[in-house]
């Protein structure tokens, strides 16, 4: 069920967000602020090199559901195999390659000398579970495939616990960058020791083999063309270590708080792959193309809702949330989510694309979003700061939205528009009350001397959320929500 997938699936994404709120504040005031942007810059350094992965992850997801629709276990177990090679093989080399060169990567990024071993530690150690990550997640896209949401979302969430518990041990005893590393190999043991053995039962020993040369061939020729995606945001606060060091702990909370209010409605991606992929390889394209273009209206709408309710609640929330001196992290966590609506409204779309065999849609957007995101903000970062990235990734995510709505049109079966029939003006009024309902929030929060922290970003969420119900109720209608979202997909 589609709902239910959904469910779990943000279940995921809320550990993630949920220890950020309770921990962010926390690291902050214990490492302090220079340590603190080279936890962000290494973070972020790990994050780039897992987007490395030749496409294979994502790739994978779409050829196990098709296996799945077809109950292929023999299929599955093959691709697996040979999968799992390559990763082995390819991340020895190109991770070995990154580990030697660790040093010289720290020493860019102007690690100071009593910190620079730490940094130089966690940075190896994430480049390790980078690796591990990359095989892990093949066999969570096989759960997935079999709408097994509820296992791998309890992993991640409790994976997230072990992580959250691990750093508030190691930092309340100093021991700074690289007690957080110990923190992160707890959490990437635990989650691969559960996910792996619970994928096993949708395998065959019959598919215990590599696939021909031809396959393998074929699936690469689909894989590269999905690999330069997602990369626009890590740029961002890569751009910003290097040329500007001393805004990263104001730069990069505020990009990261804006990238987990945009995987949120994510959540709902993987199970809606999973539905549609299921219905072409079980029911056809004609029954196919309606469900597809159904959930893009419904979900064009919604996210048109999130985002702008979402832009005035996170800019006063987050700066209530964050123990800084500077409106900054507010600003650039409200600016990076209103680009990310760009990159949230073709998602349905890019998803049907990949189903008909033309990622080259999606890679040819990131390419344009990159070029345009560093034509702007390496020139403008030493002059304008931090916020000249976050508009420049904006502008990117913008222009990579534009060649997505003119590419789009020539799939074998194209969907309408991502923006169709869009309600402008319960968007705006939506956008007007989010303002007054985030504004009085800090107004309250500034007179009565309401908790900051956590806890003072919650209650200006509090005060968006029923401007969003109101609003979903308008347009979508809730009984519609449930009924679209019950769907089950036949195989």
């Amino acid at each position: 069920m589609l709902l239910s997938g959904t469910a779990w699936q943000t279940l995921a994404q809320i550990a993630p967000l949920t220890v950020n709120l309770a921990l962010t504040p926390y690291v902050i005031r214990t490492l302090g602020a220079v340590a603190f942007g080279l936890y962000i810059v290494t973070s972020t350094l790990g994050a780039f090199l897992g987007q490395f992965d030749g496409g294979i992850g994502r790739s994978a997801q779409r050829y196990f559901v098709l296996h799945a629709g077809t109950k292929d276990r023999e299929g599955t177990t093959r691709l697996l195999a040979t999968l799992l090679s390559i990763i082995t093989v390819s991340t020895l080399a190109i991770f070995s390659l990154v580990f030697a060169f660790a040093p010289a990567l720290v020493d860019f990024f102007h690690a100071p000398p009593e910190l620079r071993d730490d940094m130089l530690f966690l940075f190896r150690v994430l480049i390790i579970g980078t690796g591990v990550a990359l095989a892990r997640n093949l066999f969570a896209s096989i759960l997935a495939a079999y709408q097994r949401f509820a296992l791998t979302s309890l992993t991640w969430v409790a994976g997230y616990g072990v992580n959250a518990a691990g750093l508030v041990f190691v930092l309340s005893r100093g021991m700074g960058l690289r007690g957080i590393a110990y923190a992160f190999i707890a959490q990437q043991l635990f989650s691969t020791l559960t996910i792996i053995p619970s994928a096993l039962p949708h395998l065959s020993r019959a598919g215990l083999r590599l696939l021909p040369r031809a396959q393998v061939r074929e699936f690469f020729a689909f894989a590269w063309k999905v690999q330069v995606s997602g990369l626009v945001t890590l740029l961002g606060v890569l751009v910003v270590g290097r040329l500007a060091p001393l805004q990263v702990p104001y730069f990069g909370p505020g990009v990261t708080f804006a990238q987990q209010m945009r995987q949120l409605p994510v959540a709902a991606m993987r199970p809606i792959q999973s539905l549609l992929g299921r219905t072409l390889s079980g029911q056809g394209a004609d029954a196919a193309v309606r469900q597809a273009a159904e959930l893009q209206r419904v979900w064009a709408v919604f996210v048109c809702g999130w985002v702008v309710v979402g832009v005035p609640a996170v800019y006063v929330g987050v700066n209530i949330w964050l123990p800084l001196d500077s409106q900054m992290p507010g600003l650039v966590a409200s600016i990076m989510l209103a680009g990310h609506l760009f990159a949230l409204l073709p998602l349905i779309t890019q998803i049907w694309a990949m189903l008909w065999g033309a990622p080259e849609l999606e890679m040819r957007a990131g390419i344009v979003a990159v070029i345009v995101t560093l034509g702007l903000a390496i020139p403008s970062v030493s002059t304008f700061g931090a916020v000249a990235v976050a508009g420049a990734s904006v502008i990117g995510q913008g222009a990579a939205y534009g060649y997505l709505l003119s590419a789009a049109r020539r799939l074998p079966r194209p969907l309408p528009p991502m923006h169709a029939g869009l309600p402008w003006v319960a968007i705006a009024l939506a956008a007007v009350a989010s303002c007054l309902a985030a504004y009085g929030a800090g107004w309250a929060s500034a007179q009565w001397h309401l908790p900051h922290g956590g806890i003072g970003l919650l209650l200006c969420a509090l005060a968006a959320a029923p401007v969003l119900i109101c609003y979903l109720a308008a347009t979508i209608g809730l009984g519609r929500v449930r009924a679209l979202m019950g769907r089950r997909g036949r195989a």
